[in-house]
């Protein structure tokens, strides 16, 4: 039920949202811990671009270093977003897609 409070008072606004590290830092927290029982780690690197040219409105990128045997995690996010729901929504998207490259293998 708390849940339920808690988004329906984030999400209650239909203004333009502009996106923060700090927003990202929390809704990855909330995220995480209600979803994912908290197992994931953070991304490694968190960036708010412009991201038209890429048609989209946020992306996962993986690098991998073979020789290193190390793999890291970069989070793009939109400067803005037309509410915060969609900025959250696209936030949990991208979520799940780290818990599918962490934890499933899966790219």
């Amino acid at each position: 039920m708390r849940v339920k409070k808690v988004l329906k008072r984030e999400l209650a606004s239909n203004r333009k949202y502009k996106t923060t590290y700090k927003d990202i830092k929390k809704w990855f927290k909330y995220i995480n811990d209600t979803v994912f029982d908290g197992i994931l780690a953070p991304f490694n690197d968190v960036v708010i671009k412009d991201l038209r040219r890429q048609k989209c409105y946020g992306q996962v990128t993986q690098w991998e270093w073979s020789r290193k045997g190390t793999c890291v995690f970069h989070l793009e996010m939109n400067t803005c977003y037309k509410t915060k729901r969609q900025f959250i929504d696209t936030l949990a998207h991208e979520i799940v897609h780290l818990y599918q490259m962490r934890n499933a293998g899966d790219s």
